[in-house]
């Protein structure tokens, strides 16, 4: 059975060799990464290295595809978890990308703190998550953010203040009770 996809990996894999030197050698390889993660290929491993040819060969990088690479390499190895050191390197440099949407930037940031942390890195995870609640724009992404940060200071080992940190809890969650039942 030929699929129309199968049709459009061709095409965009003669393009990837007729034209290596072309400016839009970049944004082939990133639609062959959408390819291959479509319910029609469902190969998340072959996408994420077109993805990360996609980050290699576009000028100026794309965020979303150093986010796709690495959430599409961590799915790949969901049971294993094989490099997630790999994937914090993917969001890092996404997060050094100009600003865009605040959305995917929040997003990145909690995958990011969830590879730190798969690395035996709680205190950087923790760290990354601070940083974010600091620059949250929005209270519902703060809140997200604030409780990301408790949970990845909770399995610190070096924490210098768990009750503290025990007290700070309970205040936000009585805050965020109070804000979510009154629209406070």
């Amino acid at each position: 059975k030929f699929l129309l996809a199968d049709w459009g990996v061709e095409k965009f894999r003669e393009i990837l060799e007729k034209y290596p030197n072309s400016d839009k050698i970049g944004d082939v390889a990133y639609q062959l990464g959408e390819v291959y993660e479509s319910r029609a290929y469902k190969q998340p491993d072959r996408a994420a290295k077109y993805y990360e040819r996609s980050t290699q060969w576009v000028k100026g990088n794309r965020s979303d595809a150093r986010l796709r690479a690495a959430v599409l390499y961590e799915l790949a190895n969901t049971s294993q978890l094989l490099e997630p050191s790999v994937t914090a390197g993917h969001l890092k440099a996404a997060l050094e990308e100009p600003a865009g949407d605040q959305a995917l930037r929040d997003h990145i940031v909690f995958r990011l703190s969830q590879s730190l942390a798969h690395s035996d890195q709680p205190s950087e995870a923790a760290e990354v998550i601070a940083r974010a609640a600091r620059g949250a724009t929005s209270a519902r992404a703060r809140l997200r953010i604030q409780a990301e940060q408790f949970m990845w200071e909770a399995f610190r080992g070096d924490e210098a203040d768990p009750q503290g940190r025990s007290r700070r809890l309970a205040l936000l969650a009585e805050s965020g009770c109070r804000k979510l039942t009154f629209g406070l």
